[in-house]
């Protein structure tokens, strides 16, 4: 039986490595990315998986960031634009929220409103369990550089030695934190979010057309 591989992918680290790749001018776009297309060219360029390796599924795990629609009107539509094209592609979104929190400042020591994504890394964590107990797959990869998910790493390991656990690195998301835990890890260059995008518009199966946002 061919390898059976499943990517969990953490939106917002990919998105601020997306963004990092364009301000060090690695890139010139790559916001509107083709996740299968990028798992796919992981499966065939990355030397640890079987050369028969196939995707069983791919998740991804973001948020919507609606705390901005007053000052920045058009994050949210086209965030939800960009997972109507992912979910089209058979991707699932697996969706949390932006915690509220008002920390202090360390210069004048005044507290201040900011807003965090909280549930990613615990959906991820849940996800990845899941997929191992209902046999989904022989490896999981996680892309993220997030440390935060070590603990779910040790705990998947400790209850399912037969699998194997991956950690996919975004550009400049690399921590040697993971090596001792994963399976083994792999850095994903700068240049692969500019190859694999979606296409312009993308053509969904009623006609309908998804527009790649004008500043992406």
């Amino acid at each position: 039986m061919p390898e059976r591989v499943s990517f969990l992918i953490d939106g917002f680290n990919v998105y601020h490595s997306v963004k990092d790749a364009l301000a060090a001018k690695q890139i010139t776009h790559g916001k509107w990315l083709d996740y299968r297309a990028l798992c796919a060219g992981l499966l065939r360029d990355v030397g640890n998986f079987e050369p028969n390796a196939q995707i069983a599924k791919i998740r991804y795990f973001t948020a919507f960031a609606s705390y901005l629609s007053n000052t920045q009107p058009d994050v949210v539509p086209r965030h939800k634009t960009f997972i109507a094209a992912l979910e089209f592609l058979g991707i699932e979104v697996v969706l949390g929220n932006f915690k509220q929190k008002k920390p202090t400042c360390g210069n004048c020591k005044t507290k201040y409103v900011a807003h965090e994504e909280k549930e990613t890394d615990v959906n991820i964590a849940i996800h990845l369990i899941k997929i191992f107990l209902e046999d989904e797959c022989d490896t999981a990869v996680i892309i993220s550089g997030d440390t935060d998910l070590i603990p779910a790493l040790k705990m998947a390991k400790l209850l399912f030695p037969q699998k194997k656990v991956a950690i996919g690195f975004p550009f400049k998301r690399v921590n040697n934190h993971f090596t001792q835990i994963a399976d083994f890890t792999f850095k994903i260059k700068a240049g692969r979010y500019e190859k694999d995008q979606l296409p312009d518009p993308v053509i969904l199966s009623n006609g309908n057309r998804l527009v790649k946002p004008a500043s992406w």
